[in-house]
């Protein structure tokens, strides 16, 4: 069954679990556990571009192509798979977002009727959820975040928000709200969750172990002129 969720009510004070845990709130909320709060009320606020000063994430300068990442081996019968069936035993190697660009995707339409086709179910985490994190102070949330598990169904563009210099204040406008593209790798073992935000930062590999609620997050961005990465872990928000 297709999930909805309504960002309104995502519990804020809920920690991240494995399939083998059960739902249980934080005692204490944590500014990434915050986010959901923050979220819920970011409808009311317009739209908002990067400010002048530079955003500093707590990263370390780096040279581009930047971190490759190991998907473990293909997924059989997607088209996420980066190799073919015939080396289905291939380990799948994915380079950066700074050397990848959005995919152009359309709709699955039933070449009969041309109406589209819903997806029927979705990958683990990812049925238009919110993950987060707290990056060096500012809190960067990705709001929407989906990936339908029909390999042939578009991935529909999230919401990312940035709260430059976050002290947990829920009624803070984001100093940075866009849409934005995504490209989706699935490996037996991980899923790239790519997003490229042209803000703040130039685009963020959320890393996510299958059946996980919570992954490094591989955020790129500019600060003088210089590349860096900062590495926080995203977490889900239920």
């Amino acid at each position: 069954m297709r999930a909805t969720v309504k960002q309104e009510s995502v519990a804020a004070s809920a920690a991240p679990v494995t399939p083998s845990q059960s739902v249980a709130s934080t005692p204490a909320k944590s500014p990434a556990s915050a986010s959901a709060e923050t979220v819920a009320a970011r409808e009311s606020h317009p739209q908002h571009a990067a400010s002048g000063a530079a955003y500093d994430f707590g990263g370390a300068p780096i040279h581009p192509p930047g971190e490759a990442i190991n998907l473990g081996t293909a997924v059989d019968h997607s088209m996420f798979s980066l190799i073919s069936s015939a080396h289905a035993d291939t380990p799948v190697i994915v380079g950066s977002c700074l050397g990848d660009h959005p995919h152009a995707t359309t709709p699955v339409r039933n070449l009969q009727t041309a109406q589209e086709l819903p997806p029927r179910d979705f990958v683990r985490g990812f049925y238009g959820t919110v993950w987060g994190t707290n990056a060096n102070g500012n809190l960067v949330a990705i709001t929407g975040a989906t990936i339908p598990l029909d390999g042939g169904a578009p991935v529909p563009r999230p919401t990312v928000l940035i709260y430059k210099n976050y002290h947990g204040n829920t009624h803070q406008a984001p100093s940075f709200k866009g849409e934005a593209d995504v490209n989706v790798y699935r490996g037996t073992q991980k899923t790239v969750y790519r997003v490229f935000i042209d803000g703040p930062a130039q685009c963020l590999d959320l890393v996510v172990a299958d059946a996980q609620f919570k992954g490094q997050g591989n955020l790129y961005y500019d600060d003088k002129g210089n590349s860096f990465l900062a590495s926080p872990e995203f977490a889900m928000q239920r």
